[in-house]
Protein backbone atom coordinates (compact mmCIF):
# COMPACT_ATOMS: atom_id res chain seq x y z
CA UNK A 1 0.00 0.00 0.00
CA UNK A 2 1.95 3.09 1.45
CA UNK A 3 5.81 3.19 1.48
CA UNK A 4 7.18 4.26 4.43
CA UNK A 5 9.83 6.88 4.57
CA UNK A 6 9.80 7.99 8.08
CA UNK A 7 12.59 7.85 10.44
CA UNK A 8 12.05 5.98 13.42
CA UNK A 9 12.91 6.46 16.83
CA UNK A 10 13.11 3.62 19.70
CA UNK A 11 9.22 2.82 20.33
CA UNK A 12 8.06 4.73 17.24
CA UNK A 13 5.76 2.24 14.36
CA UNK A 14 6.36 2.46 11.10
CA UNK A 15 3.78 5.88 11.27
CA UNK A 16 6.31 7.79 13.25
CA UNK A 17 5.48 8.78 16.37
CA UNK A 18 1.41 9.30 16.34
CA UNK A 19 0.83 6.91 13.92
CA UNK A 20 -0.65 8.88 11.68
CA UNK A 21 -2.28 8.69 7.70
CA UNK A 22 0.56 8.47 4.95
CA UNK A 23 -0.58 9.13 1.59
CA UNK A 24 -0.64 6.40 -0.95
CA UNK A 25 2.06 6.00 -3.91
CA UNK A 26 -0.44 5.51 -6.04
CA UNK A 27 -3.88 6.73 -4.89
CA UNK A 28 -5.96 6.07 -8.31
CA UNK A 29 -4.87 2.99 -8.36
CA UNK A 30 -5.23 2.01 -4.28
CA UNK A 31 -8.68 3.60 -4.57
CA UNK A 32 -9.55 1.61 -7.27
CA UNK A 33 -8.48 -1.81 -5.87
CA UNK A 34 -10.48 -0.75 -3.04
CA UNK A 35 -13.72 -0.28 -5.18
CA UNK A 36 -12.82 -3.66 -6.73
CA UNK A 37 -13.41 -4.85 -3.40
CA UNK A 38 -16.19 -2.80 -2.59
CA UNK A 39 -18.08 -3.41 -6.52
CA UNK A 40 -19.32 -6.57 -5.19
CA UNK A 41 -21.88 -4.93 -2.95
CA UNK A 42 -23.15 -2.24 -5.61
CA UNK A 43 -26.38 -3.24 -4.72
CA UNK A 44 -26.20 -2.94 -1.17
CA UNK A 45 -24.40 0.66 -1.57
CA UNK A 46 -27.02 1.48 -3.62
CA UNK A 47 -30.06 0.65 -0.93
CA UNK A 48 -27.91 2.62 1.87
CA UNK A 49 -27.84 5.84 -0.84
CA UNK A 50 -31.77 5.09 -0.53
CA UNK A 51 -31.93 4.31 2.74
CA UNK A 52 -29.93 7.28 3.85
CA UNK A 53 -32.12 9.79 1.80
CA UNK A 54 -34.78 8.25 3.21
CA UNK A 55 -34.18 8.61 6.80
CA UNK A 56 -32.73 12.20 6.07
CA UNK A 57 -35.59 13.57 4.48
CA UNK A 58 -38.15 11.82 7.67
CA UNK A 59 -35.49 14.20 9.76
CA UNK A 60 -36.26 16.93 7.85
CA UNK A 61 -40.19 16.19 7.79
CA UNK A 62 -40.60 15.42 11.44
CA UNK A 63 -39.28 19.05 11.84
CA UNK A 64 -41.09 20.69 9.51
CA UNK A 65 -44.30 19.01 10.90
CA UNK A 66 -43.98 20.58 14.22
CA UNK A 67 -45.19 24.21 13.07
CA UNK A 68 -48.37 22.90 11.68
CA UNK A 69 -49.03 20.58 14.84
CA UNK A 70 -48.58 23.84 17.27
CA UNK A 71 -50.50 26.69 14.78
CA UNK A 72 -53.35 23.87 13.65
CA UNK A 73 -54.20 21.57 16.22
CA UNK A 74 -52.42 22.75 19.71
CA UNK A 75 -53.38 26.54 20.23
CA UNK A 76 -57.15 26.03 18.70
CA UNK A 77 -57.72 22.91 20.75
CA UNK A 78 -58.69 20.37 18.80
CA UNK A 79 -57.08 17.64 20.81
CA UNK A 80 -58.27 14.71 18.42
CA UNK A 81 -56.67 16.41 15.70
CA UNK A 82 -53.64 16.38 17.17
CA UNK A 83 -53.52 12.80 18.12
CA UNK A 84 -53.68 12.04 14.77
CA UNK A 85 -51.14 14.37 13.67
CA UNK A 86 -48.88 13.61 16.44
CA UNK A 87 -49.26 9.37 15.15
CA UNK A 88 -48.42 10.71 11.59
CA UNK A 89 -45.41 12.68 12.79
CA UNK A 90 -44.24 9.57 14.89
CA UNK A 91 -44.69 7.66 12.15
CA UNK A 92 -42.57 10.10 9.84
CA UNK A 93 -40.10 9.63 13.14
CA UNK A 94 -40.26 5.56 12.93
CA UNK A 95 -39.62 5.34 9.02
CA UNK A 96 -36.57 7.80 10.00
CA UNK A 97 -35.12 5.53 12.36
CA UNK A 98 -35.55 2.31 10.59
CA UNK A 99 -33.81 3.58 8.03
CA UNK A 100 -30.83 4.63 9.54
CA UNK A 101 -30.91 1.48 11.43
CA UNK A 102 -31.22 -0.35 7.77
CA UNK A 103 -28.41 1.42 6.38
CA UNK A 104 -26.02 1.11 9.12
CA UNK A 105 -26.70 -2.61 9.56
CA UNK A 106 -25.72 -2.90 5.70
CA UNK A 107 -22.86 -0.77 6.11
CA UNK A 108 -21.08 -2.68 8.61
CA UNK A 109 -22.06 -5.51 6.94
CA UNK A 110 -20.27 -4.57 3.43
CA UNK A 111 -17.42 -3.19 5.77
CA UNK A 112 -16.75 -6.27 7.47
CA UNK A 113 -16.99 -8.61 4.72
CA UNK A 114 -14.59 -6.37 2.84
CA UNK A 115 -11.72 -6.27 5.67
CA UNK A 116 -12.06 -9.92 5.77
CA UNK A 117 -11.68 -10.40 2.24
CA UNK A 118 -8.80 -8.07 2.40
CA UNK A 119 -7.36 -9.61 5.51
CA UNK A 120 -7.44 -13.10 3.21
CA UNK A 121 -6.12 -11.73 0.22
CA UNK A 122 -3.25 -10.30 2.20
CA UNK A 123 -2.62 -13.61 3.93
CA UNK A 124 -2.51 -14.91 0.59
CA UNK A 125 -0.15 -12.79 -0.68
CA UNK A 126 2.52 -13.24 2.31
CA UNK A 127 1.93 -17.00 1.68
CA UNK A 128 2.93 -16.56 -1.77
CA UNK A 129 6.04 -14.41 -1.00
CA UNK A 130 9.82 -15.72 -1.00
CA UNK A 131 11.31 -16.52 1.90
CA UNK A 132 14.15 -13.83 0.99
CA UNK A 133 11.62 -11.35 1.77
CA UNK A 134 10.83 -12.27 5.18
CA UNK A 135 14.69 -12.08 6.11
CA UNK A 136 15.14 -8.62 4.35
CA UNK A 137 11.87 -7.36 6.48
CA UNK A 138 11.44 -7.55 10.46
CA UNK A 139 7.79 -9.47 11.54
CA UNK A 140 6.92 -6.23 13.73
CA UNK A 141 7.14 -4.19 10.70
CA UNK A 142 5.49 -6.35 8.53
CA UNK A 143 2.60 -6.95 10.92
CA UNK A 144 2.48 -3.23 12.54
CA UNK A 145 2.09 -2.33 8.42
CA UNK A 146 -0.55 -4.69 7.50
CA UNK A 147 -2.42 -4.49 10.98
CA UNK A 148 -2.29 -0.50 10.40
CA UNK A 149 -3.43 -0.28 6.63
CA UNK A 150 -6.10 -3.05 7.32
CA UNK A 151 -7.75 -0.93 10.34
CA UNK A 152 -7.46 2.18 8.27
CA UNK A 153 -9.14 0.72 5.78
CA UNK A 154 -11.96 -0.47 8.31
CA UNK A 155 -12.17 2.76 9.71
CA UNK A 156 -12.71 4.52 6.72
CA UNK A 157 -15.35 2.18 5.58
CA UNK A 158 -17.30 2.41 8.79
CA UNK A 159 -17.12 5.87 9.08
CA UNK A 160 -18.05 6.33 5.71
CA UNK A 161 -21.87 6.41 6.80
CA UNK A 162 -21.44 8.91 9.44
CA UNK A 163 -20.27 11.39 6.21
CA UNK A 164 -23.13 10.72 3.86
CA UNK A 165 -25.84 10.92 7.16
CA UNK A 166 -24.04 14.80 7.53
CA UNK A 167 -23.81 15.29 3.71
CA UNK A 168 -27.34 14.27 3.05
CA UNK A 169 -28.61 16.18 6.12
CA UNK A 170 -27.15 19.45 4.99
CA UNK A 171 -29.00 18.54 1.23
CA UNK A 172 -32.19 18.68 2.58
CA UNK A 173 -31.38 21.09 4.98
CA UNK A 174 -30.84 23.18 1.86
CA UNK A 175 -27.10 24.32 3.86
CA UNK A 176 -24.95 23.51 0.81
Amino acid sequence: MAENNTKRGPGHGPGGPRGGFRKPKDLRGTLSKLMGYLGRYKALLVIVVILLFISAACSVAGSYLIKPLINDYILPGDFIGLAKMLCVMAGVYVVGAVCSYGYARIMVHVAQNTVAKLRADLFNKMQKLPLKFFDTHTHGELMSRYTNDIETVSEALNNNTVVMQKLVDKLDKGEL
